[in-house]
């Protein structure tokens, strides 16, 4: 096979995740903030809630605003690092995406939110061994976290590890049953398959959660 061929055959992953991936993270940071049954949010956390609803608004400046605000009351916020990272990758600026998540991250490297679009942000700048070794920390925390099979394929497939790429997007659609980018996703293994490619034997195959 001409592993070239495959390569300028299908998306980039600037082209093939990144619009979902702004809705899940707009939609991860309203989560992320709301408060538990009985729990009264931190002044903190309600400036963060605000620069939330800004940001759904696509007021950005002025969630920048609060997510500052945030951080002057609470500089140790992760939350608010996060969500001063997604601005910034809407935005287009990933570096200072990468800086916010890398803080946030610093602050609780629990959540797989973080890794997952600190991911996300390495691919946007080309950085796919990167973005790999974060989406493995996002399998760490939290198995059945469909997406970011699927990102991970893509990153192995940017890095032209074509089993690798295969066996992720395999194993994005076993966890998923259903999805936006499962017709990427089937489309890709079609072409990796069509080239000869199968899933590396000595990989323990995915199992459906």
């Amino acid at each position: 096979m001409n592993p070239r061929a495959i390569y300028t055959q299908t998306p980039r992953p600037a082209r093939a995740i990144r619009r979902v991936l702004l809705r899940a993270a707009a939609a991860a940071m309203l989560l992320m903030t709301l408060p538990g049954a009985g729990c009264i949010p931190s002044a903190s956390d309600r400036k963060i809630s605000e620069g939330n609803n800004y940001f759904e608004k696509g007021e950005l400046r002025r969630a920048r605003t609060r997510y500052h605000a945030a951080l002057a009351i609470n500089p140790q916020n992760p939350k608010a690092y996060y969500a001063l990272g997604v601005i910034a990758y809407t935005q287009g600026v990933y570096s200072s995406a990468r800086i916010n998540f890398e803080r946030a991250i610093g602050l609780d490297s629990r959540d797989p939110d973080f890794w997952f679009h600190l991911g996300n942000t390495f691919s946007q700048l080309k950085r796919h061994r990167k973005a790999v070794d974060a989406y493995e920390h996002v399998i760490a925390l939290e198995r059945l976290y469909p997406e970011v099979y699927y990102a991970k394929g893509i990153a192995h497939y940017n890095l032209r590890e074509w089993q690798r790429a295969l066996y992720e997007l395999e194993r994005y659609l076993r966890y998923s049953p259903s999805g936006e980018r499962h017709k990427t996703a089937y489309q890709l293994i079609h072409t990796l398959n069509k080239g000869g490619i199968r899933s590396p034997a000595d990989v323990e195959p995915a199992t459906t959660p």
